[in-house]
């Protein structure tokens, strides 16, 4: 059986999953300070990474059932004015601001995920009851969710496996905005929050210069030149994504005049102690996107939402041929609330870490959705009590062959496309191509 993974453990490290990230080092066990994060490249950041929220899709029905839009003007903050109709199935949105002098005028993204008996409200009724409550943003994965939510609909509650439904706090995240710069002048500013810290991105929109703030990091500040400083459209893309800040100006990486990248421990301290903050002066990780403008003319017709992949800690040893959570001793009924409830979140002190070591002539092998991947988190030899028996937590090099070139067989639509006529046979050919 051929496998298609990503390379990222070496012979002779010790590859070490902690909080969704990778890391890699020479002991196992060793103190956090050994370890190495790895980062990846810009390209495979885009590569990689999972939607949360595209404003181009929020359903027309919750909207009128009376469900709020998860992009929002701060109060008390003139200027931004949202727009939003219904077309079709989906609620078109469209963000205008106007020159207000030194005022930051902010949107705000609040991830308020409607839940079964929420959709339940909406088609039975035509209104959902309740207020909607911002939660933190997940490692939900769509990958197989059809298949989640058909449990949840014929238990009437959450069910089947735990690791699909997104447990785990993911603050690496990423926004992407379509913005027509109307006129030269003001300042686009593009926030990101992780554990209460703001990663924030300063656009002059007179000539182009961005500069890159963290807080708490007085000397961090690198610069580059964009093409913002003039008026047009333009496709901006921000992230803060294994340690590092990157942006994109309509594809193409930004290259500043320093390094973008940072030392988690040198704005958290240690980094196990990071958790996520809010606050009524902040509301911080439950509001943990923003697009601010200062004195500019902006309207933006776009707005999307993307996460980090997230792997999860875990191991053959603890779960048989699952990945189910970080945790230790997890109890489910806390779990499945920690996203909306500040009072829980003490909880994220108790996340683990665990070392996979490597040796000679071994390599680590992952995949690209953490809670479906058989990679080598869950790798054994066919007897893992006999040591003698080859095979484990790697990839051994007399297998490891090459490099995949070509999807030569998609998964199938399960039908002939454009008809209801099933042939599960039928390849996908648009998604056959080259291999990045």
């Amino acid at each position: 059986m051929n496998y298609i993974k990503r390379l990222v453990g070496l012979p002779g490290e010790v590859i070490r999953v902690l909080h969704g990230d990778l890391f890699t080092g020479k002991r196992e066990g060793a103190d956090d300070a050994e370890f190495t994060i790895a980062r990846k490249p810009p390209d495979k950041v885009l590569d990689m990474r999972q939607v949360v929220h595209d404003t181009n899709y929020d359903p027309a029905k919750l909207y009128e059932a009376g469900w709020p839009l998860r992009w929002q003007a701060e109060a008390g903050a003139p200027g931004w004015q949202v727009d939003a109709k219904v077309v079709g199935d989906d609620v078109e949105q469209r963000f205008v601001v106007q020159p207000t002098g030194d005022t930051t005028a902010w949107l705000r993204y609040r991830h308020y995920l409607p839940d079964y008996n929420v959709w339940q409200q909406a088609e039975q009724t035509g209104q959902v009851d309740g207020q909607a409550r911002p939660r933190l943003i997940t490692d939900f994965n769509a990958y197989n969710a059809r298949v989640t939510r058909a449990w949840a609909v014929e238990a009437r509650e959450v069910s089947g496996d735990p690791s699909k439904l997104g447990l785990h706090w993911v603050s690496d995240l990423i926004v992407e905005a379509d913005v027509d710069v109307k006129q030269a002048g003001g300042e686009l500013l593009l926030d990101l929050v992780e554990g209460g810290k703001h990663f924030t991105c300063a656009v002059d929109l007179a000539n182009g210069a961005a500069t890159l703030h963290i807080d708490g990091l007085a000397d961090f500040s690198p610069a580059a030149q964009t093409p913002l400083g003039k008026p047009g459209n333009y496709q901006v893309t921000y992230a803060n994504v294994d340690d590092q800040l990157l942006l994109w100006v309509d594809g193409n990486l930004v290259t500043f005049d320093n390094s973008t990248q940072y030392d988690a421990r040198q704005v958290f301290g240690d980094r196990r102690s990071i958790r996520p903050q809010t606050s009524g002066d902040d509301p911080g990780d439950l509001a943990p996107v923003g697009i601010g403008a200062r004195g500019a003319d902006l309207e933006i017709t776009r707005l999307q939402v993307w996460r980090d992949i997230y792997y999860i800690a875990d191991s053959w040893q603890r779960n048989r041929g699952q990945l189910v959570t970080d945790y230790e001793n997890p109890v489910p009924g806390i779990l499945f609330r920690i996203a909306s409830d500040p009072e829980l979140w003490d909880e994220f002190q108790r996340r683990r870490s665990h070392d996979f070591p490597l040796g000679e002539d071994q390599f680590f092998v992952m995949g690209d959705n953490s809670p479906e991947s058989l990679d080598a988190r869950l790798w054994r030899g066919q007897n893992p009590r006999d040591s003698s028996q080859p095979g484990g937590a790697y990839l051994e090099r007399d297998l490891l062959i090459g490099k995949a070139l070509f999807v030569y067989w998609p998964h199938s639509w399960n039908r002939i496309p454009g008809t209801p006529i099933p042939f599960p046979l039928f390849p996908n050919f648009e998604d056959m191509r080259l291999v990045k």
